[in-house]
């Protein structure tokens, strides 16, 4: 606290991630569904090396609003390696930002602006490194119509950076992808009373050079044009001491170029949630569910098939033991459904994970 009205945070975080897929059976075959090879365990090797430097600058501005303004400086080493494939890079993304939050009676105001400056090295070739600089930006207005009615609306744009590995994957790498661009548009209406509160929202997503994997041969590119148009409607309520959260998505994933469904996007998709505080336990479920989607064929990789709808039940429950800590356990995919996003490629079965976490408070 630099002032009564200046607020500054500075926060530094790193993070290692290393894992090595095997398969399970003779080591020297893999069988997949579409061929034999004779490759020998362990078949994937990755490591990843990511730190993240956060500046942000909160300025109370009084019964005229708040402006935030910072900085953001992200780097991240990649190594992966496969059976005819491999990626070795470094990306580092810095970001400026700032922000002005107002809200005049029953109007509310939202505005910000964020420049984002991408450099890319291939460390397998001296000849692919990439740089990318972009503007992006929001605004948002809202209007009050009474204590339990809100109506909003929101213009943003937004910039996606192709990853290390869509870049420099020597089997599906392409070092001359552009980053995503994104125009959005947002309407929404709102009702909250006590312990309730629903929203319905339209919204309409136009993207430049959308990074997809297609084609032949099949590696990442870009899509010049494609539009996603849908509604989503949220609620979250309280009934007989349990807490409800409700989602619901329906929506039109297009590709412009050709007027056909999205790859690997679903037309539908939602989330039921009920938990309940009972003491120092809180305990409850969730069921998360999507309709089907196209892929690419796993033999033509210009054509898709359409890959079957899922839903999973996932159970959590955490024990506040002390003021500071907490113990929380989580049931994933608890009837351990088979479901996949990409053609071969599983997500994992029913896992079981418990954490005990500490969290001083002042």
């Amino acid at each position: 606290q630099i002032t009564d009205n200046w607020l500054s945070n500075l926060v530094v975080s790193g993070t290692k991630m290393s894992s090595v897929t095997n398969y399970s059976g003779d080591p020297q075959y893999i069988i997949n569904s579409w061929y034999v090879s004779s490759f020998s365990n362990p078949f994937v090797t990755a490591n990843t090396n990511q730190m993240d430097y956060l500046w942000t600058n909160d300025f109370d501005l009084g019964k005229v609003g708040s402006v935030l303004a910072g900085a953001e400086v992200n780097t991240l080493a990649s190594n992966y390696s496969a059976p005819g494939d491999s990626s070795l890079g470094n990306r580092q993304i810095t970001s400026f930002f700032g922000g002005y939050t107002g809200k005049f009676d029953s109007l509310g105001i939202q505005a910000n602006v964020r420049n984002d400056q991408m450099s890319v090295k291939n460390r397998s070739s001296q000849n692919s490194n990439s740089s990318v600089n972009a503007t992006t930006g929001l605004f948002g207005l809202s209007y009050q119509l009474n204590p339990q009615w809100k109506v909003a609306g929101v213009l943003s744009s937004s910039f996606n950076a192709p990853t290390v590995y869509q870049l420099f994957s020597a089997q599906y790498g392409n070092p001359n992808l552009k980053p995503e661009q994104l125009q959005s548009f947002e309407t929404s209406i709102q009702y909250a009373y006590e312990d309730s509160l629903v929203r319905l929202a339209g919204y309409q997503n136009r993207y430049t050079d959308l990074i997809i994997a297609s084609g032949t041969p099949y590696q990442y590119g870009n899509i010049n044009k494609a539009t996603i148009t849908g509604a989503e409607l949220s609620a979250n309520t309280r009934f007989m001491g349990n807490l409800i959260k409700l989602a619901l998505t329906l929506q039109d994933p297009i590709n412009d170029e050709t007027k056909t469904q999205l790859i690997s996007r679903s037309k539908e998709f939602g989330s039921i949630e009920i938990s309940r505080q009972i003491d120092k336990f809180n305990v409850g479920g969730q069921v998360l569910g999507s309709g089907a989607r196209p892929v690419i064929s796993p033999t033509d990789f210009s054509q898709t098939i359409s890959m079957p709808g899922y839903a999973i039940v996932n159970l959590f429950a955490s024990y506040k033991i002390e003021k500071d800590w907490n113990a929380q356990l989580r049931v994933e995919n608890l009837f351990n459904t088979n479901y996949q996003f990409w053609y071969g490629y599983n997500n994992p079965g029913f896992g079981a994970y418990l954490t005990l976490s500490y969290s001083p408070k002042n």
